[in-house]
């Protein structure tokens, strides 16, 4: 027999991210999933809950969504780039985004990053932080807005 379940999660309104204790993303009823993302330190904030990587934990309050070139970027990195464990870090000057691959970034790809990133790009990188070459991390800087637009 086939069931149909419907369970929650809670998905930053920012970065995508799926709140997650280490073993579990969903729950069988809203509470507990929005128990377990309060648990592991992510803001709910105007009807909106963002990771900890995307609020600055001094002022309580998130960091500008991404718009325009980091926003492409942003889909550039998650959905076209081979690779895992993507993250994004932030201050209130840039965006940082790191990516492990297998593989360097092709220059086709290290060349469309450029481009549409344009004057906000400053730095990319793609290091292996190993003696062995067995991974790699890609790390893009880009600066920041300066409005907060949440």
């Amino acid at each position: 027999m086939i069931v149909t379940e419907i369970f929650f999660g809670v998905k930053c309104n920012r970065c995508g991210d799926v709140c997650s204790d280490g073993e579990h993303e969903y729950w069988s009823d809203e509470d507990n999933a929005l128990e377990n993302a309060i648990n592991s330190d992510w803001l709910g904030y105007k009807k909106k809950h963002y990771c900890g990587n995307c609020y600055d934990w001094i002022t309580n309050e998130p960091f500008p969504h991404f718009t325009g070139e980091i926003l492409e970027v942003k889909k550039i990195i998650e959905k076209m780039l081979p690779g895992y464990d993507f993250k994004t870090r932030d201050d209130a000057e840039k965006t940082i985004f790191l990516k492990k691959m297998q593989q360097p970034i092709s220059k086709i790809y290290r060349n469309l990053i450029a481009e549409i990133a344009g004057e906000k790009l400053i730095n990319m990188d793609c290091i292996s932080p190993t003696k062995h070459f067995i991974n790699y991390e890609l790390r893009i800087e880009l600066s920041n807005p300066k409005k907060n637009d949440n």
